[in-house]
């Protein structure tokens, strides 16, 4: 029996495809919804190679990243609001967002993690580590993993 789904997102259009599922999801099950975003200021700042650039700018990048966080989030919660689903958020500040994941799946004893194919492309650390979901899937998972396409 399913009664914790957690939903990962990063703001993106995939991510709202997830989380739409997600919700769905729940509205059929009668289940919650726990909704994370993983905010990391390594990828703003991967292409910049003077530190005195980032320190002059770290405050306006960390601010940055934190209200695109809880926008991703409330975007989640008020989703499921509207169709009467409980539904908490939570941004955490990691650098590993699949080891951050895993750690709030475990931590919520969620029975259904859901993400998107595949998020924004945010700096050109993306291309180098890889996405998400193809290093979910090939970890030690503490539920089932559901991955959503582009609509």
């Amino acid at each position: 029996m399913v009664k914790t789904i957690l939903v990962a997102t990063d703001g993106s259009d995939t991510a709202e495809n997830a989380a739409t599922f997600a919700v769905d999801l729940a509205n059929q099950l009668n289940c919650s919804i726990y909704a994370i975003y993983v905010a990391d200021a390594v990828e703003y700042i991967a292409g910049m190679k003077i530190a005195e650039m980032y320190l002059a700018m770290r405050e306006s990048i960390l601010k940055h990243i934190m209200d695109e966080a809880e926008a991703a989030v409330k975007k989640i919660e008020d989703m499921a609001a509207h169709k009467g689903i409980t539904c908490t958020t939570e941004v955490v500040k990691g650098s590993d967002p699949v080891k951050e994941i895993i750690d709030a799946a475990r931590k919520k004893n969620a029975d259904l993690i859901v993400v998107g194919s595949h998020g924004k492309k945010t700096s050109l650390i993306d291309l180098a580590i890889g996405e998400i979901p193809p290093k979910l899937m090939a970890a030690d998972l503490p539920c089932p993993l559901t991955i959503v396409k582009p609509s």
